[in-house]
Formats: structure tokens, sequence, C-alpha cells
């Protein structure tokens, strides 16, 4: 018997269907394949992790595709123009690491997948800004400690901590940052920067801390709210060092020295925790004047006022426990400031009104020398790298930060490849 190719009419419609859809799916696939010409979308995801000389690659594809024959890596340096191919990798690697590099100069990277004798889309344009130092940032509201590249378009790595922190303080080359929590959590924390967790030693007793310091293998906590040092050792809380009844702002450990700085509006603390009791030892300030930054250097101990009226400021050096020469005065109110030891002088930021200050640089005698090319918002911190006399601007009010060579030239602002903010109201940075 002949076989019968009649359609039954019931069925027919089905059949249409489901060819228009084997057609459709082909169609589609044509059009969407990586390797077919005329394709246009991303198929990697790169990433970069800078260090002081070197950028390692890592990529990730985000693309169906078969027929993988390897990887293509562009790079360029100091313009876009230079882009051109620059290593073909085997179809099984998936990172890279660059150490031809020079300190000072933009590298430009971009990979695309090979297939034979094809080749796809370039992934996204990824920068990186070589330069030395490990910075370390506190961003307020979303409670993090983040560990940001020198470019800081590449953050490293991201730590959330328990709550808002009133100080902080860095364990000098060690792995811990330690936290400092006032009203609700009533703790001092220890963040261990390679796992990521946090251990909290309950203070019910701390009440507004506004200072952390590392000494010789210890940590001292400046309470505000009850006129005392708090000092740990590793997980043991110690004792408490009574100071005079005052307004306290601030607390740093004196440069090349064992003694911690303490600022109160009208004097500066001397403490010695070597001695037993510690010793407390107060330097007069002129009154008049609010306490709102301190700075330490070999030279001396650097102390920023306001007057009671907010209008001007007044910085005072104290070098070997006694106030050195005559203060220096200022115009306009100042809150952040940086001893600029090798420019004989300070970076101060200048308030110009809400949501306008700019970053002034005066001589040793306040003497006006340049500002920065730029008007920020609310400037919470100036932090000089210690390693090439960089400048970070901290804009608290913009979310930002800002990246400013030796020759006050604007390198990079916080903001990803692509241009977005990542921050949210950072405040405190430390380079190590």
């Amino acid at each position: 018997m002949k076989a019968s190719y009649r359609v039954n009419i019931r069925t027919a419609p089905a059949l249409a269907i489901l060819l228009l859809l084997v057609l459709t799916a082909c169609s589609e696939r044509r059009q969407t394949n990586p390797f077919d010409p005329g394709f246009n979308e991303a198929v990697l995801s790169v990433s970069l992790a800078p260090d002081d000389d070197r950028v390692t690659l890592s990529w990730r594809l985000i693309q169906n595709l078969e027929g993988i024959t390897g990887f293509r890596v562009y790079k360029g340096s100091d313009s876009l123009a230079t882009l051109a191919p620059w290593r073909d990798l085997p179809v099984g690697q998936r990172s890279l690491t660059d150490s031809l590099l020079q300190p000072g100069r933009w590298y430009y990277y971009r990979v695309s997948v090979l297939g034979p004798d094809v080749e796809t889309p370039l992934s996204e344009l990824e920068a990186v800004y070589i330069g030395p130092g490990d910075l370390l940032l506190l961003a307020q509201d979303d409670f993090t400690l983040w560990n940001l590249a020198y470019d800081l378009i590449n953050p490293i790595s991201q730590v959330e901590t328990a709550y808002r922190p009133g100080a902080w303080t860095v364990e000098p080359g060690a792995r811990h940052v330690w936290l400092a929590y006032g009203a609700f959590i009533n703790a001092v924390g220890r963040v261990d920067r390679l796992s990521g967790q946090e251990t909290l030693f309950s203070k019910p007793d701390l009440g507004s801390p506004v200072g952390m310091a590392w000494l010789d293998g210890q940590v001292f906590v400046l309470d505000n709210g009850t006129d005392r040092i708090l000092r740990f050792e590793g997980d043991a809380f110690l004792e408490d060092i009574s100071l005079p009844s005052g307004q306290y702002r601030a607390m740093m450990p004196e440069a090349g020295g064992n003694r911690l700085a303490v600022l109160e509006d009208g004097h500066l603390y001397r403490v010695d925790p070597g001695t037993s009791p510690p010793a407390v030892t107060a330097i007069d300030l002129d009154p008049g004047f609010i306490g709102v930054a301190l700075d330490t250097a070999a030279r001396g101990t650097y102390i920023l006022r306001l007057n009671s009226g907010e209008s001007t400021s007044r910085i005072t050096t104290v070098r070997d426990g006694q106030v050195e020469g005559l203060p220096v005065d200022l115009s306009f109110a100042a809150y952040r400031f940086a001893h600029a030891a090798h420019r004989d002088g300070f970076f101060v930021n200048e308030y110009l009104g809400p949501g306008r200050e700019r970053v002034v640089q005066l001589s040793r005698d306040g003497g006006r020398q340049s500002e920065l090319g730029l008007t920020f918002n609310l400037i919470e911190a100036l932090v000089i790298n210690p390693y090439d006399r960089s400048l970070v601007v901290v804009d608290e009010g913009a979310d930002l930060l800002y990246l400013f060579d030796a020759s006050d030239r604007l390198i990079s602002e916080s903001r990803t490849a692509g241009g977005e903010k990542y921050l949210s109201r950072p405040s405190k940075l430390h380079i190590e």
C-alpha cells in the first residue's frame, strides 16, 4: 500500500504553528549569535583588580556562545586611540595579570571572544590609573567599609558594619579595622578585612565616641559623652583614662611618639599611656574658639579651630609640649585641613556658603598659594597620600571622592567605568 500524504485538516493548523516557531527560532538564533556579523551586544563582563604596580583582569561570558577558540585582550595607554590587540589567550584562561605598567598613567582594556576565523564585539571599556597605597574608606549611610583602588574607580572589596560608627582606627599594616559605636549599639567593633566578619565588644556605658587611635598594640577610644578614654588590648578592655570635663573633638597619636594628642575646645591634652596611671598634661589654647580638626606630623601637632561665630578660623601649632609661635589666622570658616609637609603648609577647605566649598593651599604662615579648580559640596576629609603626595578630597555632600596628583591636577572621581556613583556619604579615609 502506498503511503498516504494526506494531511488531517484538524492537525494542519498545529503543524503550521510548529513550523513557524522552528523557523522563527532559527531566525532569532542567526540574529543573536555573537559570532554573526552585525551583532553589537556585550558578550563578556570584565573586571579589574589593581595593585600598586599591576592589574589583574578577569572576565566571564554573559551570552550563550559555542565554538569558542580563545580570547583577545586589547590594551591602550594614556589615550583611547592607542587601544590595540595585545594578547590572545586560550579558551580555558579567564584572567590575566598585567605588570607592564608605570605609575601615574592611565591604561585601558577591552576583551573579545574568538571563534574559527571570527571575533565578537569588544567588551565595555575598562580603565585603571596606577598609583601606590591601600585606601580604606568608611561610608556612613550604608554602614560600609570600602577597600578602594588608588584611582577610586575600581572598588576592591566592601564590608558592612553593624551601624554608623562615631570613630574608627586602622591597625598599621594589619588586617583589622576598629570601630566605636555610641547610641543603640554601645560597643567597640573589630572588622577582619579578609573575612569580612565584625566582632563586637559590648560597652553599655559608651556614650559618644569621637576619636580612636592605635598605639603600641592597643586601641584607645575617646568618649566625649563621659570625658574619658577607653583602653583595649586585643579582645580585652583594660581601663578608663579620666579626662577633665570638656567638649572633646578628636584624638590622634603624636607622630613618632608614644603619646596621644586629644583635642578639646579650650585645651590640647597629651596623654601618656606608658605611665601608671597614664599621665594627662594640659596645654591651654586661646579662648573663643571651637576645635574642629587635628593633624600630627614630625614637626608637631596642628589644630584647626573656628571662632565662636563660625566666620573665621585659626591654625595653632604645638611642639614639644607648648604652643609654638603665633597662630595662623584665616579670614574664612574652615572645618577640615591637612598638614602638607612637602609644601611646608596646609590644605584647608574654605566654606563659601551652603553646599559650596573649595580647597585652598596655604603656606606655613597662612599665605594663600593656590586653589583646586573645583567647587565641592560638603568636604568631610582632606587626605594626603604619603607615598606620592597626591591629595584625596572626600566630599560627603556629593557622595564622591576626588583624586588630585602632586601638581593639583584632577585625575579621577569615585565613579564606576560607566560614570555612576557607588558611595553613600563617604566620611573617613585612611591610606596606608
